[in-house]
């Protein structure tokens, strides 16, 4: 290689040694491998980008989708909690009803109870007095 034979790419320079010429193949070959490499990674990029814009197009979908189910979900719930809401204050008034009747019956009990007491004692005074006679 000669002086004439490697020109300097920059500022028109001659190289001066084959060392620096060879370099300068060099870089120009890696320069070449990695437009290579580059141009391939963006064919590669641009299949990526339609796997992904599909990707991205399905899973839009799908969360839509589920969107939409949560939606419903949630007013079948909405529903559901507002029946138990009513079915709930219709078992406490149940409960309060039974409460009130069931205190009735005690007291009603308790005076059968008494009345029952007061029969056995007049019951027991007209023994002691019939035994008396």
């Amino acid at each position: 290689m000669t002086k004439e034979s490697c020109k300097g790419q920059q500022r028109g320079e001659t190289l001066e040694s084959k060392e620096d010429c060879l370099k300068l193949a060099s870089q120009k070959s890696t320069t070449k491998l990695v437009i290579y490499l580059t141009l391939e990674s963006v064919i590669m990029s641009q299949d990526q980008f339609e796997s992904v814009a599909v990707s991205v197009e399905s899973l839009l979908t799908d969360a839509k989708r589920m969107q939409t189910q949560c939606r419903e979900r949630s007013e079948q719930l909405s529903i559901a909690a507002t029946q138990l809401r009513v079915e709930s204050s219709a078992l406490r008034e149940q409960c309060e009803s039974t409460q009130l009747d069931m205190a009735r019956i005690r007291r009603q009990l308790d005076e059968l109870l008494d009345t029952k007491a007061a029969f056995e004692a007049r019951e027991r005074q007209a023994r002691k007095l019939s035994k008396q006679l």
